[in-house]
């Protein structure tokens, strides 16, 4: 592998070894004192788990990416159907199978270990501040905070209530603020008690980050620690503050907090967060010419110069492998099981066959009697990379697409047209009048594909689109009937709480 990200195996592997018996704590009783806080380097280890547990299959290394929010869309059929395995039945919306109730609670408990683990860094750290140099209480408070509130983010957008006027006083999810075994601290909250602890910790996060290294350098240097920074950028003293993109970054938050008020249907706080992120210029869109880079940073199908947030996953080829490389792999796009129904996928790029996300095989490519999907497994040109995405430039972009005035849209819309090769005739798609429902739909369906979130899209729509057979146009993959809106609030396991 060329990538410069494949330190992060090297990463993984030390912080393993230093959290080994603490990754494996058993959610319902005490975390295990083994790593005290003695140190900053034992924040450091604790923290760098909770990314290593991000990473897993429960959560953005498959399920929460690749696997479960797209089998509801139904970007894949089980290849199978005569089967009845867990792919099926989540493709089937049945919720109430016990295989899928399974998938749910893995889902839900991962999350809330994962937060549990940031309270424990929470819990300590405050008295421990005289530990700390080189700006690291600020940086690991920051990261602990924000990705609190981003994590109960993700778990609203999936658990909770379609975000309308009448959401507010629903039920929602538990808030874990401490790390206790009292199941009363972890009730479920209503919708607008948990919005109002998210935009809490991402505002402290926003503070704690402001001397994020990113701020004074950029992630080119940032991910080549043993490149000349120059004189115009400011070198990290702490080998653990390079690599950004894999930790909750300034901007990362800047974007969680851009997805928060998109989500609650604030659009003026939307615009502004999406703008900082574009306009801080720390990140930039990919494009054509990064397919045939030389540089290995520049050169992978995960639009990495993208990301505002990801996670490294180390064996994710192990994952992916059996979904979508192996010979009998068992997601395939609905019904384009055959060389002949190539133009049902270019369908869903509107025929656009220099669109950077399908076009020239990049995405997709047809052996052993099915179409396979290349983002990561990569293609015969790319290498594949360890990076799945979570939070990423081009949902910026999107975001604004929706929440900006129309008359101010068009020149961010021109911008990411050009970065992804689409034709000149469709920039003037959103101009002032113009319905753009329909393009948005589109929009968030081609630019997310195995990603999880054009799910999202529809949810936050759920009124237009619950009991709605889709695609209403052409342009799309398979039918699928939504569910009435009820339905896109993922149920919360038996248990509710990771903590009984």
């Amino acid at each position: 592998m060329k990538t410069k990200f494949k330190y992060i195996i090297g990463l993984a592997l030390i912080a393993c070894m230093g959290c080994s018996d603490w990754l494996d704590v058993n959610p319902r009783t005490e975390l295990k004192q083994e790593i005290e806080y003695e140190t900053e380097n034992g924040y450091k280890e604790v923290l760098n788990g909770v990314y290593i547990q991000l990473a897993s299959e429960d959560l953005y290394g498959k399920n929460m990416t690749m696997y479960f929010p797209e089998l509801l869309l139904h970007t894949w059929v089980p290849e199978n159907t005569t089967i009845r395995t867990v792919d099926y039945y989540i493709y089937n919306w049945d919720f109430e199978n016990a295989q899928a109730e399974a998938l749910i609670e893995n889902i839900y408990k991962a999350y809330y270990r994962a937060i549990a683990h940031l309270n424990d860094i929470l819990g300590h750290i405050d008295a421990d501040k005289n530990l700390f140099q080189n700006g690291n209480y600020d940086l690991i408070k920051g990261e602990v905070l924000g990705l609190r509130g981003f994590l109960h983010l993700e778990l609203l957008r999936l658990f909770g209530p379609v975000p309308d006027e009448a959401a507010g006083s629903k039920a929602a999810i538990p808030y874990a603020e401490e790390l206790s075994k009292d199941p009363s601290l972890f009730r479920t909250l209503t919708y607008d008690e948990v919005c109002s602890k998210i935009i809490r910790d991402l505002n402290a996060a926003e503070e704690l980050l402001k001397n994020d290294p990113l701020v004074n350098a950029d992630n080119q240097h940032l991910n080549n620690p043993t490149s000349d920074f120059g004189s115009d950028m400011e070198k990290p003293n702490d080998e653990w503050q390079f690599y950004r993109q894999v930790r909750f970054n300034l901007y990362a938050v800047k974007g969680a907090k851009a997805r928060y008020y998109h989500w609650i249907g604030d659009k003026e706080n939307a615009v502004k967060y999406a703008q900082e992120v574009i306009n801080s210029e720390k990140f930039r869109l990919t494009n054509g010419t990064d397919y045939s880079s030389s540089a290995d940073y520049e050169q992978n199908l995960v639009f990495l110069s993208e990301h505002l947030f990801g996670v490294d996953v180390p064996k994710l080829q192990t994952i992916v492998q059996p979904l979508f490389k192996d010979e009998n792999a068992t997601l395939v796009p609905f019904n384009v099981s055959s060389a002949s129904k190539y133009p049902f996928i270019q369908n869903v790029y509107e025929n656009t066959t220099n669109d950077i996300r399908y076009g020239n095989g990049t995405y997709w490519q047809f052996r052993n009697s099915r179409w396979h999907f290349l983002k990561y497994t990569g293609s015969d040109a790319i290498e594949a990379s360890t990076q799945v995405p979570v939070l990423r430039l081009a949902e910026m972009y999107l975001i604004l697409f929706e929440d900006l005035d129309q008359g101010a849209v068009r020149p961010y819309w021109v911008t990411f047209c050009q970065s992804r090769a689409l034709p000149e005739t469709w920039y003037d798609r959103f101009n002032v009048g113009t319905d753009i429902a329909t393009y948005l739909e589109r929009e968030w369906r081609k630019e997310f594909m195995g990603e999880g979130q054009a799910f999202f899209y529809y949810k936050k729509h759920g009124n237009d689109y619950a009991g709605v057979q889709y695609p209403t146009t052409s342009t799309n993959f398979g039918s699928v009937t939504f569910p009435e809106e009820w339905a896109f609030q993922i149920p919360l396991p038996d248990s509710q709480t990771i903590f009984d």
